[in-house]
C-alpha cells in the first residue's frame, strides 16, 4: 500500500529474524523493484519444501501474515522453486 513500504521492509526483516531459528532455514533477501517500490519480491532458501512448509503454518508466522496482509494491496502469493533441478 502507498507509503507502507518501510513498514513492509522492518516487518519482512522481524520474520527473516524469526525464520532465522527454524529448522532448515539457510537465507533470504528481499528484492525492491527500481521502477515500483511497491513491488517486493523475498527469497528465502530452505535445506527442504517440508522445513518450508513447516514454518508457513506455524502460528508466530501466521501472525506475521495478517500484519503483512495489513500493508498489501493484495494477499503475498508464495511459490517454491528447485535450485537446478526438476520437481519431484
Amino acid at each position: 500500500k502507498e507509503g507502507k513500504c518501510m513498514e513492509l521492509l522492518n516487518l519482512l526483516n522481524q520474520i527473516r529474524s524469526t525464520a532465522v531459528n527454524q529448522m532448515g532455514y539457510i537465507s533470504g533477501e528481499t528484492l525492491v523493484s527500481q521502477d515500483d517500490p511497491r513491488k517486493v519480491v523475498v527469497m528465502a532458501t530452505w535445506d527442504s519444501a517440508t522445513h518450508w512448509e513447516k514454518w508457513k503454518t506455524d502460528p508466530l508466522r501466521k501472525k506475521y501474515d495478517e500484519r503483512m496482509e495489513n500493508l498489501l494491496l493484495e494477499p503475498p502469493r508464495y511459490e517454491v522453486f528447485s535450485l537446478g533441478s526438476l520437481p519431484r
